[in-house]
């Protein structure tokens, strides 16, 4: 019977673990790039009386570093590794660029979850993932540079087929001059993410709709519209990771936009986008490449610049066509209240039958400047959305059929939101 007493002891010891573990908050995966075998259990652990040596605790006796978990979590105490238990071998652990110790196995690059600009890439050099940092109407046309095409999702616990769900409207002011246009946007998206050879190399896949409605100008100045134009569009993203330190972003549109009532060759457009990227620090990325349009006035935009994180708090993107710049005010239960301030190149293309009867084609184009809040969830999923007012300039009219040229209009507000899942 004391056979049977002592095996009861070791199956509870060895149960223990994971009750902890069930009983413990959520917390961020470590970085692969963190366990060693020659590290050691914090100076003040002692084994219980009666069992095995001090087991081997990642970090070299070091305390965990404050902001790998997220804040109330305690750091897992030494029974979450059993007595005798050892780190795994060095060679599952991959080369850490950003090692404060060259040539050996040194210590992860700080994580903070509550800023989700700066996540680890596979536990190596970060490539920056403001998937859910803002309206995806901040690119032109809605060109999805935020549909995650930052950075890969986390899949290393699994791969869900929808990443997320997205809505977004916006609001351009009209007035009672014969020159004033009116706008009014709604769109829908969701992005599919679909694996490829192993789980660090995904497609993104974003089908989407929208609807813009136009109210002016006044046909009188001979540059009419139709009440609606559509946009049905497929977009498909991929983001390569060639070493540690460069990487790419590439995807590419194609869609229909039209006003439905009629289409042409000229319906269909088909854009692109192509970034190198270059991991400068944990903290720093260099961009350059180009953006395809596909407008008929014009057709492509260069792109590039610098994402820096300045500080937790801070997030800046240095980047044309769109910079952004944005400060985290605080937390609000499971969210990061942001404010920012941000610009934008916006409008589109889209064929229509003109009011005297024949098919012609236009580009809206304009620039905007908005200051704006979004709120973000610490969790990889859930809810999040944003709010915006802007101020919109240099709006024209281009019409292929030069009939009446290109029609400037005047200078209007607009207000935006939008929330995805």
């Amino acid at each position: 019977m004391a056979w049977i007493g002592r095996t009861m002891i070791v199956l509870g010891w060895l149960a223990w673990p994971g009750l902890l573990l069930a009983q413990a908050p959520p917390r961020v995966q470590l970085p692969t790039a963190v366990p060693q075998t020659n590290a050691l259990a914090p100076s003040n652990w002692s084994p219980p009386p009666g069992y095995g040596p001090p087991p081997a605790q990642p970090y070299a006796g070091a305390p965990v570093p404050s902001n790998v978990y997220p804040p109330g979590t305690p750091y897992p105490p030494a029974t979450a590794y059993p007595p005798g238990a050892v780190a795994p071998p060095p060679s599952n652990i991959p080369f850490d660029p950003y090692s404060t110790n060259p040539g050996a196995y040194g210590a992860a690059p700080p994580i903070n979850p509550a800023a989700p600009y700066a996540q680890p890439y596979g536990g190596q050099a970060p490539y920056y993932q403001p998937g859910l940092s803002g309206p995806e109407s901040l690119y032109p046309n809605g060109m999805p540079f935020n549909e995650p095409s930052f950075g890969m999702p986390d899949v290393s616990q699994y791969t869900k087929l929808l990443q997320r769900l997205r809505f977004s409207q916006s609001w351009l002011a009209g007035g009672d001059d014969p020159r004033d246009l009116e706008v009014m946007d709604t769109e829908f998206s969701g992005t599919f993410d679909v694996p490829l050879f192993n789980l660090q190399e995904h497609f993104l896949i974003t089908p989407g709709f929208a609807l813009h409605l136009w109210d002016g100008p006044d046909g009188s100045t001979g540059a009419d519209l139709p009440g609606q134009t559509y946009d049905a569009y497929l977009d498909v993203g991929w983001n390569p990771k060639f070493t540690n330190y460069f990487g790419a972003e590439l995807g590419a549109r194609v869609g229909v936009y039209s006003d439905f009532d009629t289409f042409s060759s000229d319906s269909v457009r088909v854009m692109g986008r192509g970034l190198g990227v270059l991991n400068l620090s944990p903290t720093l990325q260099a961009k350059l490449g180009i953006m395809y349009i596909d407008r008929n006035e014009i057709k492509m935009l260069p792109a590039g610049g610098l994402i820096w994180d300045p500080s937790e708090d801070r997030h800046w993107e240095i980047f044309f066509p769109r910079p952004k710049f944005a400060q985290r005010l605080s937390t609000v239960g499971n969210h990061n209240i942001w404010a920012y301030l941000a610009g934008e190149y916006g409008g589109g293309a889209w064929t229509i039958v003109r009011s005297a009867g024949f098919t012609d084609s236009f580009d809206y184009n304009d620039i905007r400047v908005t200051i704006g809040a979004e709120w973000i969830p610490l969790a990889k999923t859930g809810p999040s959305g944003f709010f915006e007012v802007g101020y919109v300039f240099k709006r024209n009219l281009f019409y292929v059929s030069q009939i009446p040229g290109n029609f400037d209009l005047p200078d209007t507000f607009m207000l935006r939101g939008g929330f995805s899942y």
